[in-house]
């Protein structure tokens, strides 16, 4: 067990270097070094109120946002800077709010609250354009 800086982790990642957790109730993400101690190495502010996952796309971070359901795409850079930011296109998710979300490489896997359903999106669905994975 390690001790957490935050007080609502929702979700993580890790890069192959650093552990990368963002925090639901704090609007932070975590930057992370997994060592006996692990250490933040940096904190970010997120853009949104709600922030139940992030992914590294091999280019960008993102980072969901269940309550408004808003995808945010972020630049690598010292501040996660937001270059865009998306409506999720889903009619299955409309009055609902997302617990979890993954990414696959082409597309974003989302789990609903208390309900039982996993919903798929492309991310060209979303953003129009293609994206490295």
């Amino acid at each position: 067990t390690f001790p957490y800086p935050g007080s609502g982790c929702s979700g993580m990642y890790y890069d192959g270097r650093h552990i990368w957790v963002c925090d639901a109730d704090e609007d932070r993400i975590y930057k992370l070094l997994p060592s006996e101690k692990l250490n933040v190495v940096s904190t970010y502010n997120t853009p949104s109120s709600h922030t139940i996952a992030l992914f590294f796309s091999g280019e960008f971070i993102w980072t969901v946002d269940g309550k408004e359901k808003k995808l945010y795409k972020h630049a690598v850079d010292k501040e996660l800077s937001v270059i865009e930011s998306y409506s999720l296109p889903d009619e299955h998710i409309r009055d609902k709010d997302l617990s979890g979300a993954a990414w696959d490489g082409r597309s974003i896997w989302l789990t609903l609250e208390k309900q039982s359903a996993i919903i798929r999106i492309k991310l060209e669905r979303i953003t129009g354009e293609s994206e490295k994975g």
